[in-house]
């Protein structure tokens, strides 16, 4: 059998076009070019300052909602000779009484005849607010490793519902790995020199301020982590939506989150040999300890210890490791067949449930990049199983990333891992009920979907003014040409996703003959090929040994062939591709890695 190796989601780096506008002639560039700028500050004695939209023509001041509009005083950093509401002071240094509501506008005028429109919009989410100590957002971005210190936050909730929190003494710093890379609007981390509870979620120091970069609807991550603790599946973080603010600069719409990492109110591990893991195949080699697994070639990096010394570190990244080779060596080598592995024998290894939520949320949500990043286990020590999760990373998914339908779209069951599991009727029977039991939630993540675009309505206005990227091509695909566009899109798909989706069978799997002499390798298809082929080579020796063999068509869909396994010399992992042929076409359509233990 068997064993299917984890597909290597490739980062897509697309060409950003960006567009130059020509307006030499437009008297508000003069404006621009000539320095004007302005600030508010609000209630909280928070300072906020303007924002030149160039595709508008226009000054925006983004309030937080502790700023009470008819009361603001605008500052002037320019010559206003007039304007077209509110009051001048006599050294025309400040604006009074210019606005009344979020997107009242005020035209000023230069004592050149300059024209200056300034528009205020207030956000209604709660208000996070840093400032940093003698450091600018600049430098911040230069090196996402560099802490912060003496770093003010506040957090007002505008309902009411939770306390303010304000203080002097936390720390920022920058946090993600391609939206990091790509992406203008980045994500960032919060560190609390005492555990605080952000919004009613369990205190604790570090907080993570997810930027949604690539994803229009702003909301894709919120609502795995809801469907995560409906259903209670596999851990994952709380979070809430805020509107950031750092250094008065608006940064837009934000989902503050709990840090996967070892805590009572989060990853509760005790024993010295406890660590939190991640399968990471584009980003491990940045960090301190990783190795790559031997049978799927995938890569793991340990991301946080309960002993922190390196060499606990290493029994604890071996623990791990071996831990895992038990598992893909138990999943590959079984000699029953896998109708006889139950739920039990699988409990000896893994945290069953987890393993089944991480498939069934992943697969639902189409999260492609789940398998080869942000794929996130847990050990605490010897006496435990592999556990899945925390849930992470659910930016580009439900279709967001590609152009043609996909509501019908399988893509976790190609992983190793998951392919050998689904396998076993046992664990796919445990997965199905797990899914029934609470298919009601899942289909009603349309209407989830509208209810958290109505709530996030007017912070998207805003966070779409700061981040003019609505109807353009970004690194991960394309946005809709509107937030309304982009929430029904995804409410469409949910709704269609909830029609058709079911737990699938192994797409491309393999079995190994009791004997070990002899593979069979099944595809399982709904694609209407004429012809099906599967090369075939050693991991140990290239593709030095690489044969293509023809498949026979078992039944609608199904095709297999076997293949006897002491043509090859080298035990161990062997790489299997699937290509069909429909028309003319010839085309790879799936891939996995089988593992064989050789007994001769």
């Amino acid at each position: 059998m068997k064993k299917t190796v984890s597909y290597r989601t490739a980062l897509r780096f697309s060409i950003l076009l960006l567009s130059v506008l020509c307006l030499a002639g437009s008297m508000s560039i003069v404006a621009k070019a000539a320095g004007f700028s302005c600030y508010v500050t609000d209630a909280g004695g928070y300072r906020i300052d303007s924002y030149y939209a160039e595709g508008e023509d226009r000054y925006y001041l983004f309030l937080t909602p502790q700023a009470n509009i008819p009361d603001i005083v605008v500052h002037l950093n320019f010559d206003i000779a007039a304007v077209s509401n509110g009051t001048l002071s006599e050294d025309h240094s400040t604006l009074t009484g210019a606005f009344s509501a979020s997107g009242d506008s005020v035209l000023l005028t230069d004592a050149a005849g300059t024209p200056v429109t300034l528009t205020v919009l207030q956000s209604d989410l709660p208000s996070l607010c840093i400032g940093l100590d003698g450091a600018t957002l600049d430098q911040v971005h230069l090196d996402k490793t560099i802490r912060y210190d003496n770093t003010s936050v506040r957090l007002c909730d505008p309902a009411g519902l939770y306390d303010t929190i304000s203080v002097e003494d936390a720390s920022l710093k920058g946090r993600g790995n391609s939206s990091w890379l790509l992406y203008e609007k980045k994500g960032y981390q919060i560190k609390f020199n005492k555990k605080v509870s952000v919004l009613g979620m369990p205190a604790a120091k570090k907080w993570v301020l997810l930027p949604n970069a690539c994803d229009d609807s702003l909301m894709r991550n919120y609502l795995a982590f809801c469907l995560a603790k409906e259903n209670e599946q596999i851990s994952s973080p709380n979070a809430a939506f805020v509107d950031l603010w750092i250094n008065g600069d608006y940064r837009g719409t934000y989902l503050i989150a709990e840090k996967n990492e070892i805590g009572s109110s989060r990853v509760d591990l005790h024993d010295d040999l406890g660590a939190i893991f991640e399968r990471d195949d584009i980003f491990f080699a940045d960090e301190d300890y990783w190795f790559q697994d031997t049978i799927s070639q995938d890569y793991y990096v340990v991301k946080e210890t309960v002993a922190e010394d390196p060499e606990t570190t290493l029994n604890t990244m071996q623990l791990f490791r071996d831990r895992l080779e038990d598992l893909e060596r138990f999943l590959c080598s079984d000699r029953a067949g896998a109708d006889n592995i139950t739920v039990e024998d699988l409990s000896t290894l893994i945290d069953v449930r987890s393993f089944a939520g991480f498939y069934l949320i992943n697969e639902y949500m189409l999260n492609r990049e789940s398998i080869s990043s942000s794929f996130y286990w847990y050990l605490d020590g010897e006496q435990d199983v592999l556990h899945l999760g925390p849930l992470w990373d659910f930016d580009t998914c439900a279709g967001n990333d590609q152009t043609e339908e996909s509501t019908s779209q399988y893509y976790i069951r190609t992983d190793m891992l998951f392919a050998e599991l689904l396998r076993c009727r046992a664990f796919k029977d445990y997965v199905t009920q797990m899914y029934e039991s609470n298919k009601s939630f899942y289909q009603s993540l349309p209407q989830l979907c509208e209810q958290t675009g109505a709530y996030l309505y007017h912070s998207a206005a805003l966070n779409y003014i700061r981040w003019n990227s609505l109807g353009s091509a970004h690194a991960k695909g394309v946005f809709h040409d509107s937030y309304e566009d982009a929430v029904h899109s995804l409410s469409q798909w949910l709704e269609n996703r909830g029609r058709v989706f079911e737990v699938p069978s192994p797409y491309l799997y393999t079995e190994v003959s009791v004997e070990n002499n002899s593979l069979r390798i099944t595809l399982n298809t709904t694609d209407n090929y004429t012809k099906v082929r599967f090369p075939v080579w050693s991991m140990e020796n290239g593709q030095n040994d690489l044969v293509w063999y023809d498949a026979k068509r078992q039944s609608r869909g199904v095709w297999s062939c076997t293949i006897n396994t002491a043509d090859y010399p080298a035990y161990g992992a062997y790489t299997i591709h699937a290509y069909g042929v429909k028309g003319r076409t010839e085309s790879m359509i799936g891939k996995l890695t089988t593992y064989v233990d050789h007994t001769r």
